[in-house]
C-alpha cells in the first residue's frame, strides 16, 4: 500500500478508489477477525451467554436459505428436505449462525449447477441436522482437522473468510449439548452434521 502511494496512485482518480476499496476490504477482513476471535475466546471458556428456549427448526432452517440465496446471483440450488416441524431446545441466534456458516461453507465449493440439500432426523434424544453438497469435496487428511481455529482446505484460495466459522460452529453446538462432525468424498461432495437436543419428538423424515 505504501508503494502505492508513493507511486502517485492518489493522483489518479480511478487507482485512489482502487486503493481505498482494498483497505476498506481490508479493515472489514480485519473487524470480522477480531469480533470472531473474541466470539471464539467466549465459548471456549464458558463466557459465552447462550440461553436455549424451544425453537422450531424448520423455519429457521428456511429462513438461512432464503438468506444465503439472496447473496449468491449464480451458485447452487438450496433445497430444504425437511418437511414436518420440529422443536429443537436451542437459541434461535445461534442455530441460525450454525445454519448460515455451514450453507455459505458449502456455496463456496459448489458450482453453479450443483445442489445443497439440507436435512434432518431424528436421533434418540436429539435432531440431526445435515448440510450435504455436490461440490469438489475434501479430502479425508483434512477432516479431523476441518473444526479446527484457522485450518484452511485450500490454503491458496482467498474466499474472504477468517478460518474461525466453522471452529465457532463445533463450540456453539457444544455448548447446546450437541456434537458436529463432517464426511466427504472428493470430486462427489461433503456433508456437514450437527446435532441438537429435541424438545418435541416428531416423525420429521419424509417416507
Amino acid at each position: 500500500m505504501v508503494g502505492s502511494l508513493e507511486s502517485g496512485a492518489l493522483e489518479d482518480k480511478k487507482a485512489a478508489n482502487d486503493f481505498i476499496a482494498r483497505i476498506d476490504k481490508d479493515v472489514d477482513r480485519m473487524t470480522s477477525l477480531v469480533s470472531d476471535l473474541l466470539e471464539l475466546s467466549r465459548l471456549e471458556s464458558g463466557q459465552e451467554d447462550i440461553e436455549l428456549e424451544p425453537v422450531e427448526l424448520r423455519s429457521l432452517v428456511d429462513d438461512s436459505i432464503s438468506m444465503v440465496t439472496n447473496q449468491v446471483l449464480d451458485g447452487p440450488d438450496i433445497l430444504s428436505k425437511i418437511f414436518e416441524n420440529v422443536e429443537i431446545l436451542g437459541n434461535k441466534q445461534k442455530v441460525t449462525q450454525i445454519l448460515l456458516n455451514l450453507l455459505q461453507n458449502s456455496v463456496k465449493f459448489t458450482p453453479s449447477g450443483g445442489t445443497i440439500t439440507v436435512e434432518a432426523r431424528s436421533n434418540g434424544g436429539f435432531v440431526e441436522v445435515s448440510v450435504l453438497d455436490t461440490g469438489i469435496g475434501i479430502a479425508a487428511e483434512h477432516l479431523p482437522h476441518l473444526f479446527e481455529r484457522f485450518y484452511k482446505v485450500d490454503k491458496a484460495r482467498r474466499d474472504g473468510g477468517t478460518g474461525l466459522g466453522l471452529a465457532i460452529v463445533k463450540h456453539i453446538v457444544q455448548a447446546h449439548g450437541g456434537a458436529v462432525y463432517a464426511d466427504s468424498v472428493e470430486g462427489e461432495g461433503s456433508a456437514f452434521y450437527f446435532t441438537m437436543p429435541l424438545l418435541k419428538t416428531a416423525n420429521i423424515e419424509k417416507n
